[in-house]
C-alpha cells in the first residue's frame, strides 16, 4: 500500500478528486475527525462528479451517522434519485470523541471500519471506475483524509541507522495545523523512519506520540515529551509508554537537552525491532526500547504543544 496523498484540516463541505482519477479495488480512504456537540450529523460521499447542490452528481457511496435518528445510513444516488437505504449495525459515532473511518473498496462491496472494527459492507450498486471525486458535508471536523493505493511500488528500506541519511519520501505533510494526528503510511515495520521538520514557540513543552489510532486514552507506544519550562521540569525529555489508559515507568536520561526556543530543528525517529531510535539535527540522540507489542499496531503519529511544524516526511 502506498500513500498517494493526504488532506489536513480541510473546510467543510470538502470537495476533493480521489487521486489517480478513480478507485480501483484495493483502494482505502482514511478519514479522521470529531462531530461538535452541535452536529446533526454529517456525511461523506464517492461520487462521479463534484455537484453536491441539486441535483447532485451520481453517488456511489453515501455514508450519513445521523445523531438525530441514532443511526447510519447507506444509500447511494443515481439519476437525481435516492436508491433504498441501508441502516443496520448500530451507531458507533458520539459527539466530541474523535473518530477514524476506513473505506477500503473491495471487488464486490466496500468494507467499512469505524476505530479499528468492522462496521459494515456497503455491495456495490454504480462501479467503483467511475468514482472520481470525495466529498464531506454536514456539522464534522476533519482532521486528515488520506488515499491510500494498492500495489504501488514501495520504498526500500534505508540502510542502518547510523548516518542519517537525508529522507526522500514521496508526499510530505507541509505546514500542517497543531494539533497534528496522522497516520502512519503503511504503518510501522522495521526500517520505517519519520521525519519532523519544526520550531518551539512556546516556553513550557511539545510532545510527539506514536498511538494506536486518534480515540482517547488509545495506547502509546513512545511518548516523547519534551519539557522546556514545566512544572518543576526544566529541559528535561520524558519518555514512556501508555498501555489501557495506565502509564508506564518515565525514562528521563539524556546525554544533552538538543532543543532550544524558536530554532528550528529536525527529527527522525527509526522504527527497528528492539526500540526506537530518534535523532535529533542528524545525531544520534536516544533509544527508548518497545514496551508493547506488537509494535507494528502504533501506526499514528500525534504531535501537540507549543511547537509549529514545517514538514513531516515518512520512509
Amino acid at each position: 500500500m502506498s500513500l498517494l496523498g493526504s488532506v489536513m484540516n480541510p473546510p467543510i463541505p470538502y470537495i476533493g478528486s480521489i487521486p489517480g482519477g478513480k478507485l480501483t479495488p484495493g483502494f482505502q480512504i482514511v478519514i479522521q475527525g470529531v462531530a461538535p456537540g452541535h452536529s446533526e450529523g454529517f456525511s461523506f460521499n464517492l461520487a462521479y462528479g463534484s455537484a453536491i447542490g441539486a441535483p447532485r452528481s451520481d453517488t456511489a457511496l453515501h455514508f450519513n451517522p445521523r445523531f438525530t435518528q441514532n443511526c447510519v445510513v447507506r444509500n447511494s444516488y443515481k439519476n437525481n434519485n435516492w436508491a433504498g437505504e441501508e441502516r443496520q449495525n448500530g451507531m458507533p459515532f458520539t459527539k466530541n470523541t474523535p473518530f477514524e473511518i476506513i473505506v477500503c473498496a473491495d471487488v464486490n462491496c466496500y468494507k467499512i471500519s469505524v476505530n479499528k472494527k468492522h462496521f459494515c459492507d456497503f455491495q456495490h450498486r454504480l462501479p467503483i471506475n467511475g468514482v472520481s471525486t470525495f466529498t464531506v458535508e454536514g456539522t464534522i471536523n476533519v482532521s486528515s483524509v488520506q488515499f491510500i493505493a494498492p500495489n504501488m511500488p514501495s520504498v526500500p528500506a534505508p540502510a542502518p541507522f547510523m548516518n542519517y541519511p537525508p529522507m526522500q519520501p514521496p508526499v510530505p505533510l507541509i505546514n500542517p495545523a497543531m494539533p497534528l494526528t496522522t497516520m502512519v503510511p503503511n504503518g510501522l515495520h522495521p526500517g520505517k523512519m519519520i521525519y519532523i521538520s519544526a520550531t518551539p514557540v512556546g516556553a513550557e513543552r511539545f510532545t510527539v506520540n506514536l498511538q494506536e489510532g486518534s480515540y482517547p486514552d488509545c495506547d502509546i507506544g513512545m511518548h516523547f515529551d519534551v519539557r522546556f519550562n514545566f512544572g518543576s521540569n526544566i529541559n528535561q525529555i520524558v519518555r514512556n509508554s501508555k498501555s489501557r489508559g495506565t502509564w508506564g515507568q518515565e525514562e528521563r536520561s539524556i546525554p544533552y537537552f538538543p532543543f532550544a526556543g524558536y530554532v528550528p530543528f529536525e527529527m527522525i525517529i527509526l522504527c527497528e525491532n528492539g526500540c526506537f531510535k530518534v535523532a535529533v539535527n542528524n545525531q544520534h540522540f536516544l533509544e527508548f526500547r518497545h514496551r508493547l507489542t506488537p509494535f507494528t499496531r502504533f501506526n499514528t503519529l500525534n504531535i501537540t504543544g507549543n511547537v509549529t511544524i514545517q514538514q513531516v516526511r515518512f520512509q
